[in-house]
């Protein structure tokens, strides 16, 4: 297998970062982390709370289902909780789109919806078809990135995922080399896995390239009709 052409097919737990200078590993992918109130205008500032840390999603999961008093399932924590984090991320972005477009409109940056007449309104809501956020935008949104298309997003993982598969190989052959064989197995293994993975990315990504291509094809010959 070479670095540009992987030749196996078909996720591995993410090798976890040392454990900051406020964090103590306790086990099973949780952490203790010790947080303070940073506002000095606060009187809460010097304060501190414990929380907790994942390393993986899995080990949120599995970890909100053991402590569970009711019997949850920690899948259902996790869900609730990223559907909220969602709806309340997607509500906001909605309401900025919202206020940009009554900006506009009046050609006021300090407009605000209040300022609209009924027939700004119904322009507005004409423009976009009530929508602001499109289905399209509400699938690519990927929380605590901005700015950052999808094109280069599943460029940067497949490149990440390259790199990772090239250094587990690397350590699987060592370690085969030196006689351990049982950990050159896991290894290689962990490789397949994140190859599986690469896979996916490869192709999510080439689809995405053939349909920017689309878009700019159609843009062109838009622009070629005006």
């Amino acid at each position: 297998m070479t670095e540009t052409e992987p030749t196996t097919k078909p996720a591995t737990k993410p090798e976890a970062a040392k454990p900051e200078v406020n964090e103590r590993d306790i086990g099973n992918g949780v952490r203790l982390k010790v947080e303070s109130f940073t506002e000095k205008e606060s009187k809460l500032y010097g304060f501190k709370f414990n929380r907790v840390k994942f390393i993986t999603a899995k080990d949120a999961a599995d970890h909100f289902t053991r402590i569970s008093k009711g019997g949850k399932s920690g899948d259902e924590v996790i869900c609730a909780m990223v559907n909220s984090n969602l709806s309340a991320r997607m509500r906001s972005q909605a309401t900025q789109i919202f206020l940009s477009k009554v900006k506009k409109i009046k050609d006021d940056d300090d407009a605000k919806p209040i300022d609209l007449t009924d027939e700004e309104l119904d322009t507005i809501r004409k423009e976009c078809d009530g929508v602001l956020i499109s289905e399209e935008d509400a699938l690519e949104y990927t929380p605590g990135e901005r700015d950052v298309s999808a094109i280069s997003g599943l460029r940067k993982q497949k490149d990440d995922l390259l790199k990772t598969i090239s250094k587990l190989r690397d350590i699987a052959i060592s370690l085969k080399n030196s006689g351990n064989i049982v950990e050159a197995k896991k290894h290689a293994a962990m490789a397949q896995e994140k190859l599986s993975q690469f896979y996916e990315i490869d192709t999510q990504l080439k689809a995405a390239e053939a349909k920017a291509e689309a878009k700019a094809e159609e843009d062109v010959i838009n622009l070629l009709k005006d």
